[in-house]
């Protein structure tokens, strides 16, 4: 079968799967510094979503700017976090607001470097390789479907235990670019109570139980909660929580390094 004859038969099983309402073919790509993405999570991956094609490039020089079907989700070894949106640019050519996931051994590996490459509105959030598979794979249909997720113990390892006290953050970006000048602006617009809220929200803690540690009734805390996310310029709590937990990393990371 010649090139144009395959092109037909594609263009009629894309047809079929439109007819009968099945999902269309996508591509999930794997990056990695080398090729250590086990099988078991390949044939997984595609038996759970068949109409996945799982694909593996070793590092940024390997990425194409095209797959045969359109990719629906990137996940990037966390070795090669700081350059994901350069060596996304490829096939950002073609699809401009392509997603894209940090996968990592253990979260607790990266827990103090998260704030080098988030929050994004293109990145879907942080998942660990070591995780129950069924978990896993359920993750990754949550990403797969717009959703966001960061594990439980990423937050609890930047801020501190669940019952530790909020770091409130006057954030100070004097060498900063005018565009993280602009969000440290944002941050610092937000009031002492807002900053206490976001802190828990960012715990993964449900309004309900903001509303008691703080002494607030839950109607309360949803208008912060909006003023919040209205302050920051994001578009829900995830996005909001992944702003602080940038912050908290970088002013700690600073501190640190003129103590």
């Amino acid at each position: 079968m010649d090139a144009s004859e395959e092109m037909i038969m594609e263009e009629r099983r894309r047809a079929l799967r439109t007819y009968w309402g099945l999902p269309a073919r996508k591509t999930l790509l794997f990056i990695h510094p080398f090729d250590t993405v086990a099988d078991c999570f390949i044939h997984a991956l595609e038996q759970e979503y068949p109409w996945l094609s799982v694909e593996t490039v070793i590092g940024w020089r390997g990425v194409p700017a095209a797959f045969k079907d359109p990719v629906a989700l990137v996940l990037v070894d966390s070795r090669l976090a700081a350059d994901v949106e350069m060596g996304l640019a490829p096939l950002r050519e073609s699809q401009p607001n392509l997603p894209y996931a940090i996968v990592c051994d253990d979260i607790r590996d990266i827990a103090f470097s998260v704030g080098d490459f988030m929050p994004s509105e293109l990145m879907r959030g942080l998942l660990p390789m070591n995780m129950k598979l069924d978990l896993w794979l359920s993750v990754v249909g949550l990403m797969l479907h717009g959703g966001d997720y960061y594990p439980p113990a990423l937050l609890k390892a930047i801020i501190g235990r669940p019952d530790s006290p909020a770091p409130l953050l006057p954030i100070t970006v004097p060498n900063g670019t005018e565009g993280e000048k602009t969000k440290a602006r944002q941050w610092n617009n937000l009031t002492e109570r807002e900053q206490q809220v976001l802190a828990s929200v960012a715990r993964g803690t449900p309004n309900k139980l903001v509303a008691t540690e703080l002494g607030l009734s839950e109607h309360t805390v949803k208008i912060h909660i909006h003023n919040i996310i209205r302050k920051l310029k994001v578009h829900n709590r995830t996005e909001a929580a992944a702003l602080y937990l940038q912050a908290v990393s970088q002013e700690r990371r600073r501190h640190d390094g003129e103590s």
